[in-house]
């Protein structure tokens, strides 16, 4: 008897609780909303960068058949940014209570990430051709991959900076 007392307090507890608010539906506050994209978008924009920064030190400005390039550090970056861009779909499962902020930004949030996975492509692209010395016997696709590469990476960083301010507009 004291148990199916205790079960029935429980549930009238639980029952109550959730009546007045204090047990959450796992929806976000505008402002949680907020900072769990932006903490995305930072972590992976930032990856991203270190893609360029890898592509700009290991490439040379001037790219000729006896260039030695090594591709370690545009290949450790690829990895690192694959898995970053992959785990950034996280934000697609993120509700926010403010359902015109979710619909803003997740709107925005895939076309961010189809950006980021094009620009990856590209970047692997680039990288096996380096990686594979292709470069030493058809340096014609040097400056294509180049400018694609740049493209992509523009492209993907127009579409963070559309989000930020995207999510700055629904600051209280």
């Amino acid at each position: 008897m004291k148990i199916r007392n205790t079960l029935i307090l429980a549930i009238f507890s639980a029952t109550t609780l959730f009546m007045i608010g204090c047990i959450s539906d796992g929806s976000l506050s505008t402002v949680e909303y907020n900072n769990a994209v932006v903490e995305t978008l930072n972590s992976t924009s930032a990856v991203i960068e270190e893609t360029t920064t890898a592509y700009d030190t290991g490439v040379p400005n001037i790219v000729t058949e006896e260039s030695q390039i090594d591709t370690g550090t545009m290949q450790a970056a690829l990895d690192a940014a694959q898995l970053k861009l992959t785990a950034a779909k996280d934000v697609l499962t993120l509700v926010s209570k403010n359902t015109d902020q979710q619909a803003a930004v997740l709107a925005e949030f895939e076309n961010y990430l189809d950006l980021g996975n094009i620009y990856i492509t590209t970047y692997e692209t680039v990288a096996d051709y380096y990686s594979s010395g292709e470069y030493a016997t058809n340096l014609d696709l040097v400056a294509e991959y180049d400018e694609n590469l740049h493209s992509g990476y523009n492209n993907f960083i127009e579409s963070n900076n559309t989000l930020v301010d995207t999510l700055a507009s629904f600051i209280e």
